[in-house]
């Protein structure tokens, strides 16, 4: 049950397991908020609710001169401040759990957590206050505010732990006491509640996936066969040619056009053809970015890397098992940094050709470069020799953004795939000549020294080493296959990012 006060609008809650229980939980609230401010209450205004008309409520408001008002039957209208405050609790209570993706069992904590942030948060009916400072009269200090469910690591202290033990317990924050001057954290491994104040946040963790959670805080693994199904059918490959000879025939552009724009009725997921290497590779990337959770349709798609496998390629894949450390925290940040990176994580960089696909921002980003690529003559369509063996590419993208967190520009990079190269037959040596920060920390002094003016360029377009040596052969890459000769490679004769 809740307390509202009618001049401030502060809350107050009470958690019960009986109706029965209102009487007490009343006498506790009046004693507290009488010695508090010194004053009485003259009204207490509440619903038609049995509860409130027991004997022994009924013998006590008449003893002390409260008077006693309800609104009647089936008409919540009248008691429209305590019934929209309650719907206030149960939205904010609501969004607060799925936010971290918490059970239902934590609803009395995210309701104390809910009233206590709306007590510290300005309302229109207290003009240029926040409740609680309106009925203490003292100003607030927020600082200590953090993200209900994110991850808390305890200090443990060293009587509790020997010299070897863990000086630090993860932990679910879940509020704060109000009887003591620390913050309330639970430990699903232990079940145990502990009130601290050496407590460290990472507000944007959370102890449960995002996937579907149960009420005993199990989480079931969702059905994606659906999803895995059609976004493999999105692209489908080149059909076989027995064409093996050199190509005479001039760049005819991307394959995607005709089979995915026109609509080709029979695409099938047979047809895809993903390097394996690449699949891997992209899904340990996607895991590492500790992001937050961001869970627009553009993250859960990029946590969904298809895994076909090709057969073609013989390349060994790692089998190295990746441990995640979890010790960012973003308590140092200023204000201005924290609404840079809400607006750098709103737009979701494709982690694979077949996310960035259909969309027409990534789509002229490719068509760019893949028209200064054929405008250098980076490579040339091949049959690929008995004693060679090609490597892979892949597309990568990112988007550029500005200092105020504006987007700049959407970029993308073919890659080859430089590790299945092998020393001594495919090349003979490996650097890439690069830009020093002390250099350009020289050149900076240097400027503001001599009032020189800089300026900023973008190449687009680099080739480290000019013209190859080597043979190197590539596969056409993703969704620019030449339509009349699927079955060729590229021999590289400029470099490519690898």
């Amino acid at each position: 049950m809740s307390f509202i006060d009618d001049h401030t609008r502060k809350v107050w809650v009470y958690f019960m397991k009986h109706k029965g229980e209102v009487f007490q939980h009343f006498l506790n609230f009046k004693a507290m908020v009488e010695k508090e401010k010194g004053v009485s209450i003259k009204c207490l205004r509440f619903d038609g609710g049995g509860e409130y008309f027991s004997n022994e409520f009924n013998e006590y408001l008449k003893e002390h001169g409260i008077q006693r008002k309800y609104s009647c039957s089936y008409s919540p209208q009248q008691n429209g401040v305590a019934e929209r405050k309650n719907m206030h609790i149960v939205e904010i209570a609501r969004a607060m759990l799925n936010e971290k993706n918490l059970p239902n069992y934590f609803w009395a904590e995210v309701v104390a957590t809910a009233i206590y942030i709306m007590n510290r948060t300005p309302t229109m009916v207290v003009h240029g206050m926040t409740p609680e400072e309106k009925f203490t009269g003292k100003k607030l200090d927020v600082s200590h505010l953090r993200v209900f469910g994110c991850i808390a690591y305890i200090h443990v202290p060293d009587e509790k732990r020997s010299k070897l033990n863990p000086k630090v317990e993860k932990c679910i924050f879940i509020g704060y006491s109000l009887e003591q001057k620390g913050y309330r954290c639970f430990n699903p491994s232990t079940r145990k509640l502990q009130v601290n104040k050496d407590v460290v946040f990472d507000e944007m963790v959370s102890w449960y996936s995002p996937l579907k959670v149960v009420e005993d805080g199990e989480a079931k693994s969702c059905d994606v066969s659906s999803n895995v199904e059609q976004e493999s059918q999105l692209i489908s490959g080149p059909q076989k040619s027995s064409i093996s000879g050199p190509s005479s025939t001039p760049w005819k552009g991307r394959l995607r056009f005709s089979n995915i724009v026109h609509g080709s009725s029979q695409t099938s997921s047979r047809n895809l053809h993903v390097d394996d290497e690449s699949s891997d590779s992209e899904k340990s990337v996607g895991e590492e970015s500790r992001i937050p959770s961001v869970t627009t349709l553009g993250a859960q798609m990029a946590n969904k890397v298809l895994k076909t496998i090709d057969n073609n390629s013989g390349v060994r894949r790692s089998t190295r098992v990746k441990y995640y450390v979890q010790r960012l925290t973003y308590d140092g940040f200023v204000a201005h940094y924290y609404a840079y990176m809400v607006r750098v994580i709103q737009e979701v960089e494709p982690t694979c050709f077949e996310q960035a696909i259909g969309n027409p921002k990534w789509d002229n980003a490719m068509d760019e470069k893949m028209a200064a690529l054929d405008a250098n003559a980076t490579w040339e369509l091949v049959a690929l020799p008995e004693d060679k063996k090609v490597i892979g590419c892949k597309w990568v993208y990112k988007v550029k953004h500005n200092a105020d967190g504006s987007m700049s520009k959407y970029k993308t990079r073919l890659v080859a795939k430089g590790y299945a190269q092998t020393y001594g037959i495919n090349y003979e040596e490996a650097y890439s000549p690069v830009t020093k920060m002390t250099t350009v920390r020289i050149i900076i002094v240097m400027a503001t020294t001599k009032s020189w003016s800089l300026h900023q360029m973008d190449v687009r377009s680099v080739f480290f080493h000019g013209d190859l040596q080597e043979e190197v052969y590539m596969k056409q890459p993703p969704g620019y296959v030449d339509q009349t000769h699927p079955n060729l490679v590229c021999r590289l004769t400029k470099l490519c990012m690898a």
